[in-house]
C-alpha cells in the first residue's frame, strides 16, 4: 500500500523554486548577538520583562541572615523614589529623608534601630543609570550591586580627584567602574568567565623563533610551570590564526599606546604594531592580554646573569578559576586593580587593567621607577607588570561561538539547517517521492562500469540529504499530514 498517493506527491515546480529563494534568503540573514532580537521574528512572541529588582528579589529571598542583620533589595525611580523589598516579599516606598528613616522600622518591626548591619542589593540599571539618589540611602548601609544574578560589593571611590564614582568588586582586589550598563554587564562577564588553564598561551617574543604555533599548547605534568613558547615577532600575528579560542600572553613595554617594545636576547630593543596584532587576535577570535612593565624582557629568556626571565607571579597566575583572578594574581601586592572599558563592540571588548594607585593620580613610572625595574628584572631575572590591557572576545561573539556545531558556520544559519532539515527527515516518504520526480534513480546499465554509476548514485544521494531535504523539508511535513487527514477523512472516496 502506497503512503503517498500519486496526487499528494506532485508539486508545481514554481512553488518549488519560491521555496528554494525562501529558504536562501533566510540563510543568508546576519546572525543576531547574544542578546539580540533577529528582526524576521520581532513582534511575534516576545516573553515578558522581568521586574528590575527581579534579581536582587531572589538573592534576598535566598539568604540566610542571623538577626539582627537585614538585607533588602531596593530599586529607584528616575525622581528618586526607593522601594524596599524584604526577604518575605514586603515593600516600603521612601521618597525623603524622613520616609527613610522609617525603612527598617516599616520592613522589620521587631529589629532595633542600628541594631546590626542593614545591606541592599541594588540592580545595576539603577546604580548606573540613578548614581545621583544613592545619596538618600542610610549613611551605615551596605550596598551591593546585582548583575547576572550574582550581588558585589560596592564602594566610592576617586578615578580622578574631582570625580568620585561607584566601583564594584567582581573579584578580589579587581574593582569594575559602575558607569555604562551595557559595559559594565559585559565587563562583570568577561572578569567571572572560566579561564581553563590549558587555554592559555604564554609567548616570548623571540627573532628568528618558529614562525607558526602548534593549535594546543604543551602538556605539562602536574606541579610543573607553563610552557614559554617562542615565537618569531615579525610572524606572531599570522601564528594566531592557530590559537582560535584561547588566551595570548605577551609582555612588553608600552610606548606611545599603539607600540609594543621587547628586548632580545641580544640586548637590543625592537617594537611591534598593537593595533596590528589587535586585528589578527580580532580576526582569530583570541584573547589577547598584554602585560605592561618597564623592563620589557621576555619570559623564558636569559639575562646577563644567565638567569631565566619570569615574569612576576604569572605563572601562579595561570591555574586560576577566572579572568578577574587571574590578573588580581599577576598584580600580587600592587593592591586594587582598577579595570576601565577602552573599546566594545558586538565582536571585541578591550579593557585596561591598572594598580588603582596609578589611576588615581594620572602618573606613569618614570624614569627611576623604570630604573629599578630594570635592576630588579636583572638581578631577580624577573619582570614585574605595572599594568595589563586586555583584547577580548566580546560576549556577544562567544555565545555565538559556543553555540556552534561546525567551525567556521555561523550559528544561526547551521540553526536554520537544522530546523529546516528535520521536517524533511520526518516526511521522508514525501521528500523521497518529490525527489525521484526530479531526479529519477540511476540505472546500472547506463554506465559503462560500475565506479561511475556508483559516482553519479553517491552525488544523488549527497543532493539530496544536503540540499533537497532542508529546502522542501517544511513543505513535505505539512504536504504528509495535509494528505494523511485528507485520505483519514474520506475525501478520495468519490474518486
Amino acid at each position: 500500500m502506497k503512503i503517498v498517493s500519486e496526487r499528494v506527491i506532485q508539486m508545481p515546480g514554481r512553488v518549488l523554486a519560491a521555496l528554494l529563494v525562501l529558504w536562501i534568503a533566510l540563510v543568508a540573514l546576519p546572525s543576531p548577538g547574544a542578546g539580540e532580537e533577529n528582526p524576521l521574528f520581532t513582534g511575534f512572541w516576545r516573553a515578558p520583562l522581568p521586574e528590575p529588582d527581579a534579581g536582587a528579589r531572589r538573592i534576598v529571598a535566598g539568604l540566610d541572615l542571623k538577626p539582627p542583620a537585614l538585607a533588602l533589595a531596593a530599586r529607584v525611580s528616575g525622581e528618586g523614589h526607593w522601594t524596599f523589598t524584604s526577604a518575605t516579599g514586603q515593600q516600603f516606598t521612601a521618597a525623603n529623608p524622613r520616609e527613610m528613616s522609617r525603612v527598617t522600622r516599616m520592613l522589620a518591626p521587631s529589629r532595633a534601630p542600628l541594631s546590626g548591619p542593614l545591606i541592599l542589593y541594588i540592580p545595576a540599571q539603577s546604580v548606573i543609570t540613578h548614581a545621583r539618589h544613592l545619596k538618600l540611602l542610610p549613611a551605615q548601609a551596605r550596598l551591593r550591586i546585582v548583575t547576572g544574578g550574582t550581588s558585589y560589593p560596592m564602594m566610592m571611590l576617586a578615578a580622578k580627584p574631582e570625580a568620585p564614582a561607584w566601583f564594584a568588586e567582581v573579584s578580589p582586589n579587581v574593582l569594575v567602574r559602575a558607569d555604562r550598563v551595557a559595559s559594565f554587564d559585559d565587563t562583570v562577564w568577561q572578569l567571572r568567565r572560566s579561564v581553563n588553564p590549558r587555554r592559555i598561551r604564554i609567548l616570548s617574543l623571540e627573532p628568528g623563533g618558529p614562525d607558526s604555533l602548534p593549535p594546543r599548547a604543551p602538556v605539562r605534568r602536574d606541579g610543573q610551570e607553563p610552557v614559554v613558547e617562542p615565537v618569531n615577532p615579525s610572524s606572531v600575528a599570522g601564528a594566531l590564526r592557530a590559537l582560535s579560542g584561547q588566551i595570548v600572553v605577551l609582555t612588553g613595554r608600552l610606548e606611545g599606546g599603539d607600540r609594543l617594545v621587547y628586548r632580545t636576547a641580544s640586548g637590543g630593543e625592537r617594537d611591534l604594531a598593537l593595533p596590528a596584532l589587535r586585528a589578527a587576535a580580532a580576526r582569530a577570535d583570541v584573547d589577547l592580554v598584554v602585560l605592561t612593565a618597564a623592563a620589557p624582557r621576555q619570559p623564558g629568556a636569559r639575562n646577563w646573569l644567565w638567569l631565566r626571565v619570569d615574569v612576576d607571579n604569572l605563572f601562579e597566575a595561570v591555574d586560576h578559576p577566572n579572568l578577574g583572578r587571574f590578573l588580581n594574581a599577576i598584580a600580587g601586592d600592587q593592591g586594587r586593580l582598577f579595570v576601565t572599558v577602552r573599546h566594545a563592540d558586538p565582536r571585541r571588548m578591550a579593557l585596561s587593567v591598572v594598580p588603582l594607585a596609578h589611576q588615581t593620580t594620572g602618573s606613569e613610572p618614570g624614569t627611576i621607577a623604570s630604573l629599578l625595574a630594570e635592576i630588579a628584572s636583572e638581578v631577580a631575572g624577573t619582570v614585574m607588570p605595572h599594568a595589563a590591557e586586555v583584547d577580548l572576545v566580546a560576549r556577544a561573539r562567544a555565545d555565538e561561538l559556543a553555540h556552534r556545531l561546525l567551525p567556521g558556520v555561523p550559528s544561526l544559519v547551521q540553526h536554520i539547517y537544522l530546523a529546516a532539515f528535520l521536517p524533511g527527515l520526518v516526511a521522508l516518504p514525501v521528500t523521497l517521492a518529490w525527489w525521484r520526480r526530479i531526479w529519477p534513480a540511476e540505472r546500472r546499465q547506463d554506465y559503462a562500469g560500475s565506479a561511475g554509476y556508483l559516482a553519479a548514485a553517491a552525488i544523488r544521494w549527497v543532493l539530496f540529504i544536503v540540499v533537497f531535504m532542508p529546502v522542501v523539508g517544511l513543505p513535505a511535513l505539512v504536504w504528509a499530514i495535509l494528505g494523511g487527514a485528507f485520505r483519514t477523512t474520506g475525501g478520495g472516496r468519490s474518486r
